[in-house]
C-alpha cells in the first residue's frame, strides 16, 4: 500500500509538472502545435510515455521542491522538537518497531506531505500560464465575462496554492507532534517495563 501510495503521489505531481509544460507550449506556441487529430493513431504509446514520465519528473521535483522547502521544514522541527536525542528518523524508527499501523500513519501523512508541497509550488505557475494562455488565445466578444472568467481563474489558483501551502504546513507539523508525542510514550513505556 505504502508503495502504491507513493507511485501514485509521484504521478500526480508528474502530471502537474507536465501540465505546465503543456500550458508553456500552447501559450507561446499556439494550440496548433498539439493537434489531437494528428496523434490520435499513438494514443496508446503516448499514454505509456506520459506514465513513464510522469513519474520520472514527478520523483525529480520531489527531491526540487524538498530542497526549496527544506529551511521551513527544519524549523518546523525544531519548533516541535528542540532538543532531539536521536534524528527523527531513527525516534521513528523506535516507535514504529512493532507498530505496523503507526509506520501506515507516518507514510500515509508524508505521501500527503510531499503532494501538497509539490502542488504549493506547481499551482501559481499552472494559474499564471493558464491565465496567458486564456488571454491570448481564447476571444470573448463581451470583454467583461473574458475578465470576469480570469479574475475567477487567478482566485482559484492563487486560493488552491495557499491552501496546499497551509496543508503542507499543519501536515509536518501533525507529522513531528506523532514523532515526538508516541517515541515520549516509547520511552516512559521502557522505563516503567524496565522497573517491572
Amino acid at each position: 500500500m505504502v508503495t502504491t501510495l507513493i507511485f501514485a503521489e509521484l504521478l500526480i505531481v508528474g502530471f502537474q509538472v507536465i501540465l505546465i509544460i503543456l500550458l508553456i507550449i500552447l501559450t507561446f506556441g499556439g494550440h496548433h502545435l498539439l493537434m489531437l487529430s494528428d496523434i490520435k493513431d499513438w494514443q496508446s504509446l503516448l499514454t505509456l510515455f506520459m506514465l513513464a514520465s510522469s513519474y520520472t519528473i514527478g520523483t525529480m521535483f520531489d527531491r526540487f521542491t524538498h530542497y526549496i522547502f527544506s529551511n521551513k521544514y527544519d524549523k518546523i522541527k525544531e519548533t516541535i522538537i528542540p532538543n532531539p536525542p536521536y534524528s527523527t528518523s531513527v525516534m521513528r524508527s523506535f516507535v514504529t518497531q512493532k507498530n505496523d499501523n503507526l509506520n501506515l500513519l507516518f507514510e500515509y501523512t508524508r505521501s500527503k506531505i510531499r503532494l501538497s508541497r509539490a502542488t504549493a509550488i506547481n499551482m501559481p505557475f499552472i494559474t499564471l500560464f493558464f491565465s496567458l494562455y486564456f488571454l491570448s488565445h481564447l476571444s470573448f466578444e463581451n470583454l467583461t465575462v473574458k475578465i470576469s472568467i480570469l479574475i475567477t481563474i487567478l482566485i482559484f489558483g492563487v486560493s488552491l496554492s495557499f491552501l496546499s501551502f497551509f496543508s503542507w504546513k499543519r501536515l509536518v507539523i501533525t507529522y513531528f507532534r506523532i514523532i515526538q508525542s508516541n517515541y515520549e510514550a516509547f520511552i516512559s513505556k521502557n522505563k516503567t517495563d524496565q522497573k517491572d
